[in-house]
Protein backbone atom coordinates (compact mmCIF):
# COMPACT_ATOMS: atom_id res chain seq x y z
CA UNK A 1 0.00 0.00 0.00
CA UNK A 2 2.86 2.36 0.61
CA UNK A 3 4.48 1.70 -2.51
CA UNK A 4 0.99 2.35 -4.51
CA UNK A 5 0.63 5.46 -2.86
CA UNK A 6 4.44 6.50 -3.29
CA UNK A 7 3.99 6.12 -7.03
CA UNK A 8 0.89 7.90 -7.27
CA UNK A 9 2.92 11.17 -5.59
CA UNK A 10 5.50 10.38 -7.51
CA UNK A 11 3.14 10.52 -10.87
CA UNK A 12 1.28 13.24 -9.93
CA UNK A 13 4.92 15.44 -9.56
CA UNK A 14 5.75 14.37 -12.92
CA UNK A 15 2.60 14.35 -14.96
CA UNK A 16 0.53 16.94 -13.27
CA UNK A 17 -3.22 17.05 -14.41
CA UNK A 18 -4.37 18.83 -17.55
CA UNK A 19 -5.69 22.46 -17.03
CA UNK A 20 -3.60 23.18 -14.59
CA UNK A 21 -2.03 26.40 -14.38
CA UNK A 22 1.68 27.44 -13.05
CA UNK A 23 2.79 30.24 -10.99
CA UNK A 24 5.79 32.63 -12.42
CA UNK A 25 7.38 35.43 -10.87
CA UNK A 26 9.35 38.54 -11.89
CA UNK A 27 11.53 40.27 -9.04
CA UNK A 28 12.59 43.87 -8.71
CA UNK A 29 17.24 44.32 -9.18
CA UNK A 30 16.57 44.17 -5.08
CA UNK A 31 15.48 40.68 -4.93
CA UNK A 32 11.74 42.20 -3.95
CA UNK A 33 8.81 40.05 -5.71
CA UNK A 34 7.54 42.47 -8.78
CA UNK A 35 4.74 40.30 -10.02
CA UNK A 36 3.12 37.30 -8.81
CA UNK A 37 0.83 35.25 -12.07
CA UNK A 38 -0.30 32.46 -13.53
CA UNK A 39 -0.48 30.98 -16.95
CA UNK A 40 -3.10 27.67 -18.09
CA UNK A 41 -1.35 25.16 -20.46
CA UNK A 42 -2.42 27.73 -23.34
CA UNK A 43 -0.01 30.46 -21.85
CA UNK A 44 -2.76 32.56 -21.13
CA UNK A 45 -3.05 34.51 -18.18
CA UNK A 46 -5.66 32.78 -15.61
CA UNK A 47 -6.46 33.46 -11.78
CA UNK A 48 -5.15 36.41 -9.73
CA UNK A 49 -2.45 38.45 -10.90
CA UNK A 50 -0.53 40.86 -8.07
CA UNK A 51 1.39 43.25 -8.61
CA UNK A 52 4.05 44.53 -5.82
CA UNK A 53 5.75 48.00 -5.26
CA UNK A 54 9.56 47.63 -5.15
CA UNK A 55 9.57 48.21 -1.28
CA UNK A 56 7.40 44.70 -1.55
CA UNK A 57 3.95 45.93 -0.67
CA UNK A 58 0.97 44.35 -2.91
CA UNK A 59 -0.10 47.21 -5.21
CA UNK A 60 -2.22 45.99 -7.22
CA UNK A 61 -4.11 42.57 -7.76
CA UNK A 62 -6.68 41.42 -10.97
CA UNK A 63 -8.35 38.76 -11.69
CA UNK A 64 -8.02 36.86 -15.09
CA UNK A 65 -9.75 34.00 -16.86
CA UNK A 66 -8.58 32.78 -20.64
CA UNK A 67 -6.40 35.80 -20.78
CA UNK A 68 -9.17 38.01 -20.32
CA UNK A 69 -9.46 40.63 -17.72
CA UNK A 70 -12.40 40.14 -15.39
CA UNK A 71 -13.65 42.87 -13.38
CA UNK A 72 -12.05 45.66 -11.99
CA UNK A 73 -8.44 45.59 -10.40
CA UNK A 74 -7.89 46.58 -7.03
Amino acid sequence: MKKLLFLLVILHIFFPCKGQSTEHKTLFDNGQVKEIYYLDKNGQLTGEVNIYFDNGKLSTVSTYKSGKKIGESK
